[in-house]
């Protein structure tokens, strides 16, 4: 039961997230530091 229902969640947040980007919104806030190793996690689901 409790996995269906992550599975379910865990859809819905990439969902929203596909639709943020497509808007233009830039992606998830990271500090300074973790965005420049980083410079494409802001924009992945991987967060």
């Amino acid at each position: 039961m409790i996995i269906q229902i992550l599975y379910i969640q865990k859809g819905l947040a990439k969902m929203y997230h596909e639709k943020d980007l497509e808007a233009g919104y830039d992606g998830v806030f990271m500090f300074d530091r973790i965005e420049r190793k980083y410079k494409n996690n802001a924009r992945e689901l991987v967060w």
